[in-house]
């Protein structure tokens, strides 16, 4: 007999065995079946003769104040158990197999008894035999295993066996604490409600696909296993399942072939940063380093990196499995090729993943899934990140594509919202159409006075034609300076029809504050009324009365302007209470998408009659005039009084005023009378919430309904709309709108799948001439959102605190509100992230329930929301507009 230290990685098993004796996997169970009749005797002859040829098979274990020690021993006799199930029916036969397993997993080994390893023969009916071999975790790694059966066969086979290689040298850690400095945990992702059963899922490679991984591998220098669990982590990491430490699984044998304990989990740190190539060179220089000196207790490396956690914190886990033990036998052995060797693991818990080399890349996965197909839609995702790693081998870690082809399709298609086919291309030929179809029809009504889409359409043409007369036309900025009436559907479209831009002043605002807006954006003619008149200097700038001078009006032939798509048509001036100039910018192009789709979100048909009663001034101002013109319906001009205006025969209302609200909300609750025919009130985007929250939590009448509309330019339609119902903090807004594009993005920029929320940012057409919207990903709009499986979009805030990803406290203020969300429309979740601090990760990933990754999503119930709902009681804030001066004398059709 003769002691020897253990290597440090049987140490390592060995010291974990002693903690958990009986946990799953502290035994290693190998499932035998030779494919032909064998004698028992001479089985156990030949196993005799593989004890003596193998020292660890007839050592044991103990540990002393010198460490672990192995205790090897001349000569042992095998541990053999006979079982007789010939009379078993055939049936049974699968359920005492698993019995057997069960209480064989659990059998423990006495770690100072020699042998370690128990053989189970089982005599089968017709007189076949079938095989169990058990040994403890820390005695023969799988590699081991596999060397041990094919010395059994060749001895049973009367070969002769090549020598063993010598005992591979132990070696030190080294510098442990630098390979781990700056390491995380990962957040521990733990079943929400009881534990899922295990589930193992495989997904194989074609041959072209994995040929094409494996040359990519080999011209950068880049070992396969290396790469595979690099993309894994990273996946992990972007679906908040891990931080930056993992464990993978080292093999410290070296050269040699010696049996015994070679492998072990050891914690990697994994970063991302720089390109891909930077990040696999910088991980394959680590995994080298690391190769060197991979004798080492990990949980003594984690201690001394100062972390705080253990392997057992660790739910992540990456395995490059070499072989199968039936691979390695038939190709050296190809006269045992009916020889089945199965090794009947244990899944531990967390996600492990395997990755099997060959002709076919195998990855198998194991974890508590829902269903088989919640793990294979992970796996797939991982293989879409393998097949296309060398397309982006040169771009930045943060741009490899998560989202698998058909979800990237799909994501667009949400995200741009219905087509619109034969667009106008200017609001002019727009209402020109409607002109041409319903000329007879009541275009605007103001008080008793009506006036048809032909009316309307010839005396926008005489005020065109005076302005072209008078040399303000094509190019030039017209000021309305206009108190709500009819005069100003004339205005408008006289203005565009002359080829020149609106700027809409309220004529209620400060004369100073008149004046600098005029002058900053260079309005070269402003057209009022008789009650406004008198605050514009006739002295500085050209005047057009237009209700008095209509009848002197100078008018001659004008020849029909080309308006494009993209011309400036509008600028919305800056609020009262901000330095101006403060302008933004719309073209036809967003007015006439703004229109159209802002008919259908408030279900506007031609011949309706919609309330305006917004003054000029603000997006609104023009929305509410330019939906009805656009449809063929009626733009009704509300007087002073809300009541006695929407007591007329109106289908729509649009309130834009806390005033109106109010006024709206007493209408409604039964103390005025009230129009049976009104379908819709409509809150525009910058009313203010806290207000309106309270106005539809007293609201008793059934018929209203509110609509917020989320839209960067201040137009109903150019944006994304949702109803606002009681009793519900998440605000179901729909799918997208034409010509406006919806990204939801986890901090790198990158689109997250269907059920992750994220960032939302807004792409729309001029979105670039706004301030704050330089990012490629388009207008952060300080929401938080995320899409269903019918690609609809839902928001969990509507607040904009600053341009960054909320804070973390703002975040876990928010937490319970996206539990419930995820309540009502996918029933229990399985899955919630613990909420443990992350360093240098993005905040939004600590609360997120993840839906896509986990769960069978053909399992799920349809989305059903409860029809009462209650209103988000945030503003939201419109982003900031520019302070710089911004001056233009005359456009080139460009925006400014």
């Amino acid at each position: 007999m003769r002691q020897y230290p253990a290597n440090p990685m049987q140490a390592a098993a060995y010291n974990r065995h002693q903690c958990h004796p009986s946990a799953p996997g502290a035994n290693t169970q190998v499932s035998i079946s030779f494919g032909e009749s064998v004698n028992p005797e001479f089985l156990r002859h030949s196993w005799q003769v593989v004890m003596q040829r193998h020292a660890i098979l007839r050592s044991a274990f103990t540990k002393t104040v010198e460490g672990v020690m192995v205790r090897e021993v001349d000569k042992a006799e095998p541990t053999w158990v006979q079982l007789d199930w010939q009379s078993v029916p055939p049936g049974e036969i699968s359920k005492r197999w698993n019995v057997l397993l069960e209480s064989d997993a659990t059998n423990e080994f006495e770690a100072i008894a020699v042998p370690l390893v128990r053989f189970h023969e089982i005599r089968l009916p017709g007189g076949g035999g079938h095989y169990l071999l058990t040994t403890p975790f820390f005695l023969l790694d799988e590699f081991s295993l596999t060397r041990v059966l094919l010395d059994l066969l060749q001895t049973m086979g009367q070969s002769p066996l090549a020598a063993p290689a010598d005992f591979p040298a132990g070696s030190k850690a080294k510098k442990w604490d630098e390979f781990l400095a700056g390491a995380s945990a990962p957040i521990v992702l733990e079943p929400r409600m009881g534990n899922l059963s295990q589930t193992r899922s495989t997904l194989l490679l074609d041959r072209e696909k994995s040929t094409i991984f494996a040359k990519f591998c080999h011209d950068h220098d880049l070992e396969e296993s290396l790469v595979v669990r690099c993309l894994w982590s990273l996946l992990l990491r972007r679906f908040g399942a891990s931080g930056n430490l993992m464990q993978c699984l080292f093999d410290g044998r070296g050269e040699s072939s010696e049996v015994g304990y070679f492998q072990n989990w050891l914690p990697i740190v994994q970063s991302w940063d720089g390109s891909v190539k930077d990040w696999l060179d910088a991980a394959q220089a680590l995994s080298d380093s690391m190769a060197e000196q991979s004798w080492i207790d990990p949980d003594e490396a984690l201690r001394s990196a100062g972390l705080d956690c253990t392997m057992q914190d660790i739910s992540a886990a990456f395995v490059w499995k070499p072989n199968s033990i039936n691979d390695v036998i038939h190709t050296a052995l190809p006269r045992w090729i009916n020889f089945d060797a199965q090794l009947q693991t244990k899944i531990s818990a967390g996600l492990v993943l395997e990755a099997r080399p060959g002709p076919r890349l195998e990855l198998s996965l194991s974890g508590a899934f829902s269903s088989e197909m919640a793990a294979k839609e992970l796996l797939s995702r991982l293989t879409g990140l393998i097949v296309g790693l060398a397309d982006f081998y040169d771009k930045p870690v943060s741009r490899l594509p998560l989202l698998m082809p058909e979800e990237i399709c799909a994501l667009r298609d949400w995200s741009r919202g219905p087509e619109l086919h034969e667009l106008p291309v200017s609001v002019v030929e727009a209402f020109q159409k409607m002109a041409a179809e319903h000329g007879d029809r009541v275009a605007v009504r103001f008080g008793e006075y009506e006036m048809t889409y032909a009316q309307l359409d010839s005396l926008s043409d005489k005020l065109a034609a005076h302005l072209n007369q008078l040399g303000f036309a094509g190019g030039w900025h017209a000021g309305l300076f206009l108190s709500p009436s009819a005069w100003i559907g004339v205005a408008l479209l006289g203005v565009w029809k002359a080829g020149n831009s609106c700027l809409a002043i309220d004529p209620t605002s400060p004369p100073e504050w008149v004046e600098s807006t005029l002058a900053a954006h260079d309005v070269s003619v402003v057209i009022c009324d008789g009650s406004s008149e008198s605050q514009i200097d006739a002295f500085q700038r050209r005047r057009i009365i237009i209700d008095q001078d209509w009848d002197s009006l100078a008018v001659e032939p004008m020849e029909k302007k080309a308006i494009q798509a993209d011309e400036l048509a509008a600028s919305v001036p800056g609020h009262v209470d901000g330095e101006p100039p403060m302008i933004r910018a719309l073209t036809h192009n967003m007015l006439v998408t703004a229109a159209i789709e802002g008919a259908r979100v408030l279900n506007f048909k031609c011949g309706d009659s919609f309330l305006v009663r917004a003054t000029p001034g603000g997006g609104a101002f023009f929305d509410e005039w330019i939906i009805p013109l656009l449809s063929g319906g009626i733009v009704h001009v509300a007087g002073d009084d809300l009541l006695e205006s929407a007591t007329a025969p109106v289908t729509h209302l649009r309130l834009t005023s806390p005033e109106w609200a109010n006024q709206a909300a007493a209408w409604a609750r039964g103390d005025a009378p009230a129009s049976q025919t009104l379908r819709v009130v409509a809150v525009e985007a910058g009313a203010p919430m806290a207000t309106a929250h309270q106005i539809w939590s007293d609201q008793r009448h059934p018929a209203i309904r509110q609509v917020v509309f989320f839209s960067p330019a201040s137009l109903c339609g150019l944006g994304v709309a949702g109803e606002v119902r009681r009793d519900a903090p998440l605000l179901s807004v729909g799918k997208p709108t034409a010509e406006v594009e919806v990204l939801i993005c986890d901090g790198d920029g990158l689109a997250l799948p269907v059920g992750y929320a994220g960032v939302v940012y807004f792409k729309f057409p001029g979105w670039k001439t706004l301030p704050e919207s330089t990012d490629r990903r388009g207008l952060h709009l300080g929401l938080v959102g995320w899409r269903d499986g019918d690609g609809n979009l839902h928001l969990e805030s509507s607040a904009r605190t600053h341009a960054g990803i909320p804070t973390i406290d703002q975040i876990r203020a928010m937490q319970p509100f996206v539990q419930q969300s995820f309540d009502v429309f996918i029933g229990v979740a399985p899955y919630v992230l613990a909420p443990q601090v992350i360093p240098g990760t993005v905040p939004v990933n600590e609360w997120l329930l993840n839906r896509a990754g986990w769960i069978d999503e053909n399992a799920l119930p349809k989305s059903q929301v409860p029809a009462p709902v209650a209103a988000i009681s945030v503003p939201p804030v419109r982003p900031k507009v520019r302070e710089e001066e911004v001056r233009t004398v005359r456009r080139s059709g460009k925006e400014p």
